[in-house]
């Protein structure tokens, strides 16, 4: 019997933006919580604030893509939206 530790974490492709822009802050969130809303996004993630969360989301995703990695983006309630990982 195989039993995962507590703090087995799935591997994800290294960070491939530039260290501390926008999408790279976003992209480290992601890889080390597989979440992150579109609040705490807005709030700069350690930085500057982040306006286009979408946008930036989408070349996110695009990036993941290839990796057979998919960024779901749910809808928690009004205003407030949750970006999730899974391979």
């Amino acid at each position: 019997m195989t039993q995962s530790g507590l703090f087995d974490q799935p591997q994800y492709p290294p960070n491939p933006y530039k260290n501390g822009s926008q999408c790279f802050r976003i992209y480290h969130r992601l890889s080390r919580y597989q979440r992150v809303t579109n609040v705490e996004i807005n709030m700069g993630l350690g930085g500057p604030r982040i306006m286009n969360t979408t946008g930036r989301c989408s070349s996110i995703r695009e990036f993941l893509k290839p990796h057979g990695i998919k960024l779901h983006c749910e809808r928690v309630h009004d205003g407030l939206f949750e970006y999730r990982i899974s391979p």
